[in-house]
Parts: C-alpha cells; sequence; structure tokens
C-alpha cells in the first residue's frame, strides 16, 4: 500500500474541469486507485473550504461582469489571492462572454462542490492535526520565499512523515515545487531532519511514474 499526503492543489485539480486542470488525469488516478492511502491535514482541509467560498464569489463576479456585456479580458483579478487570481485567469482564457459561458459559470460552482465532497469522501481519517509551530513557519517562510499558507501546509507534512517514512508529498503548485527543490535540503539538514527528504516533493505524474500498474 502506497501513501500520499496531499496539499489543496492536488484536490482542485482533481476538481477539475479537465479542460482547465492539466493534471487532472493523474489527480484522478491518483483518487481512483485502490492501492494509495490519500492524506492530508487539517490546514489543507480548512484551506480549501476558504478557497471554495472565494471560488464561489469569482464565479458570481464573473457573472456580473459578463452581463454588463463586458469583455472577460477587462475583469480585474487584481485583489484576488493567487490560487483564486490563477482561477480567473484560466477562466478568462477560455470564455468570450456568450450565454452559454454565464450558464457554465453559474454550474461551475456546484460542480465543484460535490466533486469536492467526492474527494474528502477517498482521504484517510482522521485528518493529519495542524502542527501550529509560528517560529517554523516564520523559518520556512524567510528560508524558503513561501506564503504562510504553504508553509503551514509544508510543516504539517515535515512533522507527520516520520510515522510515515514512505509517504509522498503531492502538489500540483510548480512555483512551490522549485522553491522548495532550491532551499529545502539544506534546511532539513540544519534541522536534522532525516525524513522527509526533498525528493519526497512530488508532482502528481511523476509519482504516478513511478508506481507499478495497479492490480
Amino acid at each position: 500500500m502506497h501513501e500520499v499526503f496531499l496539499d489543496s492543489s492536488i484536490l482542485w485539480a482533481f476538481v477539475g474541469p479537465p479542460r482547465l486542470e492539466p493534471d487532472y488525469p493523474a489527480c484522478n488516478t491518483i483518487f481512483a486507485r485502490d492501492d494509495i492511502k490519500r492524506f492530508t491535514s487539517e490546514t489543507v482541509s480548512n484551506e480549501v473550504k476558504q478557497s471554495e467560498s472565494r471560488r464561489a464569489r469569482l464565479y458570481c463576479d464573473l457573472v456580473a461582469h459578463l452581463k454588463l456585456k463586458k469583455k472577460p479580458e477587462e475583469f480585474d483579478a487584481s485583489h484576488l489571492s493567487r490560487h483564486v487570481a490563477d482561477r480567473a485567469r484560466q477562466l478568462i482564457r477560455g470564455i468570450r462572454g456568450s450565454e452559454a459561458d454565464i450558464e457554465f459559470l453559474r454550474q461551475l460552482g456546484e460542480m465543484e462542490s460535490a466533486r469536492i465532497r467526492t474527494a474528502r469522501s477517498r482521504i484517510e481519517k482522521p485528518l493529519v492535526p495542524a502542527r501550529k509551530d509560528a517560529y517554523f513557519e516564520d523559518t520556512l517562510r524567510g528560508a524558503l520565499d513561501i506564503e504562510l499558507g504553504d508553509a503551514k501546509v509544508v510543516i504539517d507534512y515535515l512533522f507527520w512523515a516520520p510515522t510515515h517514512a514512505y509517504a509522498k508529498f503531492l502538489t500540483a503548485d510548480g512555483r512551490l515545487l522549485v522553491k522548495l527543490r532550491a532551499r529545502l535540503a539544506q534546511l532539513l539538514a540544519a534541522k536534522y531532519m532525516a525524513v522527509p527528504t526533498v525528493d519526497d516533493f512530488l508532482e502528481p505524474d511523476k509519482y504516478l511514474a513511478g508506481l507499478p500498474p495497479s492490480g
């Protein structure tokens, strides 16, 4: 049995829709395979709940924008969080402002909620506890130049992983992986943390490529 720790980007890639999420096929496979035990933390769960609300507001705002006959590319996403702004840009690239686009946006929130419920049902319980280590959070943010939310999730995994020595951290956030691979090894060595290693942080497709075919 294989074990993985999922960050929120994996859950959202699983949610889809496929045409907007390049990691959808890999994440769908990760949630479908019976030989993979899927873990995540209270921190990630709360983050997903907050993002779900923010996305719902985004879709309402986009519908209102389009109903005013404004061009999709004129929508202002500057006030949004990084991940929600990324979602806005994904959507804007794929719509023209037609009635079909407006209906798609109206239905998108309902579809996402259903897929999130499916994802939650396939994650191990109880959730990994939130570590809540403000000092280490600041250390990670300073050393790796990552956001507070990402630091909290990485810390949850770092302190959980030693009791799950072969569990991998999966993320679809390429920018986060670049920073982890560039600087995390030195930080872990300074903290005398032998498990996990920087090689345990993977993209979903690379993780699957290293597994034997499911039976």
